[in-house]
């Protein structure tokens, strides 16, 4: 299934809301089990299956996503005083 372009923003919103409530320590862990589902559907997947152009935002532990979104987490973390 792919994103329609403006799409990833809502998901990003429901998930932020849902999650919003969760401890720090939760949060984090649970990115780092959903990093790790990545990284392995990615390598168990046969490379004639594999269409690079959908992996480019992974990058090294989603480096490519999170660029996209620093600037919103260093704004919400400086309010939040982290």
């Amino acid at each position: 299934m792919r994103v329609i372009n403006g799409a990833v923003d809502q998901i990003n919103n429901l998930f932020a809301t849902n999650r919003r409530s969760l401890p720090l320590e939760q949060v984090l862990s649970d990115l780092d089990f959903a990093r790790e589902m990545v990284r392995q559907a990615v390598a168990n997947c046969p490379e004639d299956r594999l269409d690079l152009r959908l992996l480019q935002e992974l990058g090294p532990h989603g480096a490519g996503h999170d660029i996209a979104h620093a600037d919103v987490i260093t704004a919400w973390r400086q309010r939040a005083g982290i």
